[in-house]
């Protein structure tokens, strides 16, 4: 068994692994939603399901599926958005284990509805962060945010009950 470990690790080129993998630049992309959403001024906790929702919009360019002319559905992947939620909570658990979020809910309520806001902590930490790529995905959370309202409507669309 630890032979094909190491066979596998060595046939897939570390870039490829970072391109594809890198749950460091998913934790980072999340704090950076969760601090857009601190920018409305509102100091609610935001579900699990919204951040989703949100997060999907952004990275994976699925604002499209709201735009009116959109004609290349074809290029659209729903599937990244429920590979996403599918690892939202793992990447929750990190940032909470780094103080940098709080976590409001518990064991009988179901997983999308727990929610979640920053902390000082995670607020200053992303307010360190020097790239230019992180301001960008600032904006374009801002804009996503301001543009598109989180609704169930909306949800069911983007998840492509249309």
């Amino acid at each position: 068994m630890k032979l094909n470990n190491n066979l596998t690790d060595k046939s897939t080129p570390l870039s490829i692994q970072l391109l594809f993998n890198n749950s460091k630049l998913d934790l980072i992309k999340t704090l950076i939603l969760l601090f857009s959403f601190s920018l409305t001024g509102a100091k609610k906790y935001r579900k699990l399901q919204e951040i989703v929702f949100y997060y999907s919009l952004v990275n994976f360019n699925l604002i499209a599926v709201f735009n009116e002319n959109r004609v290349d559905d074809h290029l659209l992947s729903i599937n990244q958005y429920y590979r996403f939620q599918s690892s939202i909570n793992q990447i929750l658990l990190h940032l909470w284990q780094l103080e940098f979020i709080e976590v409001k809910g518990d064991l009988s309520i179901k997983t999308l509805d727990i929610g979640v806001r920053l902390t000082v902590k995670g607020k200053l930490f992303v307010e360190e962060l020097k790239s230019d790529y992180f301001h960008a995905l600032i904006n374009d959370y801002s804009n996503s945010l301001d543009s598109i309202k989180y609704s169930s409507e909306n949800l069911k669309k983007l998840k492509g009950g249309d």
